[in-house]
């Protein structure tokens, strides 16, 4: 079971499919871009979302990974949706 704030995101991104940091911000009130908020995390953790990333390549560390635009919703986050009722 999820709370609220973390039901609010998860349907969100279901509406959307995919969503920019700001947009969860909106919901969560912390900079998601910087570090995943509780709410993020725990929807990571469970598999209901992923991250959202771009073709282009940016060096964190001296490795080249996928620019993180924001979070998409999995197929599993996007089930549990369709057949839970809110809480």
């Amino acid at each position: 079971m999820v709370d609220k704030k973390t039901y609010k995101v998860l349907k969100l991104l279901y509406k959307k499919k995919r969503c920019t940091f700001k947009d969860i911000q909106e919901i969560t009130s912390l900079n998601e871009s910087k570090s995943p908020s509780k709410y993020i995390s725990e929807l990571c953790k469970n598999r209901f979302i992923e991250y959202w990333v771009s073709d282009e390549l940016i060096v964190i560390n001296g490795i080249k990974e996928n620019k993180q635009l924001g979070y998409s919703i999995s197929l599993t986050g996007d089930c549990l949706l369709y057949t839970s009722p809110s809480p």
